[in-house]
């Protein structure tokens, strides 16, 4: 028996490369530990944790259990390894590179939950968008910002790893700046496409199925992109136009009203009485009465101006339209049912007329 246990004792105490085995023993004790710990935690977490947030009303206790339980298993792994490896004797370069080791994967874990994190925050915004706008903003920049988000992250843990592990980061940062600049010189039109399209996205100058009239192009948007926006006129022809061209010119969105105004000139020829021209301003009236989505009490019918061939009437009504080919149907049954009543009362309209006079001299 004693033979027994002088052998144990000389093999646990047997040394390797400055620490024995019984110190190896522990450092897989605790590394084996950790990572059998971190399995029971995300079985906890899998199992119970998210049935008891189940249950409650809030849906923030959901999502933390979602957001930490991979990290936190990864988190309690690592501080597994970092109390096994802190038992054994090794030599300065070997603990330093377990010591970078260890806190470039807590860099990672926190990097990790972050990434979640954002993630959680974009898809619960979704899910709160019930609204048409919040949904174009999500299907647009949200993914974008995801994506520049998740890379600018990676990117700076994998700088701080670099930076753990004792290298000089700093010609690093500056090469990828000079990198970047000259991304962005080169891609300056595509940027400033993108920016422009946040710009319509997130001001909201028009929206998906809007009637509007661009850069002299009149129809509806039919696409609204990060990098362009497509219209289909009024002739079904689609025109794409860049985003930062549309933020520096004006754009009349004929749907932001459901009334709006119609204004018009009727001119009356000069041979018309005082008399008359009451008459025909009360038939006019009586025409806007008589037609539909003519918004009623909102005339303006008034004698402006003499003309070079014409008494001019000025007519002003509210209608309930908006879009040039429904304003144009209206105006039509309006110029319509004024033409029959004038008719009817012997009004002329006027029409271009010159009198020329001879003059005989002696």
């Amino acid at each position: 028996m004693m033979i027994l246990n002088s052998t144990f004792d000389k093999i646990i105490n047997s040394r390797f490369l400055g620490s024995s085995v019984l110190q190896y023993a522990i450092f897989l004790a605790y590394l084996i530990g950790g990572i059998l710990l971190g399995r029971l935690l995300y079985f906890f977490l899998k199992k119970y944790a998210r049935r008891v947030t189940a249950k409650t009303k809030s849906t923030i206790d959901d999502m933390i259990v979602d957001l930490i339980e991979e990290p936190l298993v990864a988190v309690v792994v690592v501080i597994g390894f970092y109390f096994g490896y802190h038992q054994l004797h090794l030599p300065s370069k070997v603990y330093n590179f377990f010591t970078h080791t260890t806190n470039s994967f807590f860099t990672i874990a926190v990097a990790w939950f972050v990434i979640r994190l954002v993630d959680k925050v974009l898809a619960s915004y979704k899910r709160s968008s019930s609204l048409e706008d919040k949904n174009e903003l999500y299907d647009h920049v949200l993914p974008l910002s995801r994506k520049i988000i998740r890379f600018t992250l990676i990117l700076v843990t994998a700088i701080i790893i670099v930076n753990n592990f004792g290298y000089n980061v700093t010609s690093l940062v500056a090469s990828l700046g000079i990198g970047g600049l000259a991304v962005a010189l080169a891609a300056q039109e595509v940027l400033k496409n993108i920016f422009g399209g946040v710009s319509i996205i997130t001001d909201r100058p028009f929206k998906l199925g809007d009637y509007v009239s661009i850069n002299d192009f009149e129809g509806t948007i039919e696409e609204i992109g990060l990098r362009s926006i497509r219209l289909k006129t009024y002739e079904g022809y689609y025109v794409t136009m860049p985003n930062h061209l549309i933020t520096e010119t004006s754009i009349k969105n004929y749907n932001r009203y459901k009334v709006t105004r119609l204004i018009f000139i009727i001119g009356l020829t000069y041979s018309m009485t005082d008399r008359q021209i009451i008459t025909a301003k009360k038939l006019v009236e009586e025409s806007l009465n008589q037609t539909k989505r003519v918004v009623k009490n909102t005339y303006e019918i008034e004698f402006i101006n003499f003309n070079d061939f014409s008494l001019d009437l000025y007519i002003a009504c509210d209608v309930a339209c908006n879009i040039p080919p429904l304003r144009r149907k209206v105006q039509d049954s309006i110029n319509m049912k004024i033409k029959q009543a004038f008719d009817k009362e012997g009004i002329e309209i006027a029409f271009p007329t010159q009198t020329v006079e001879w003059k005989r001299s002696n």
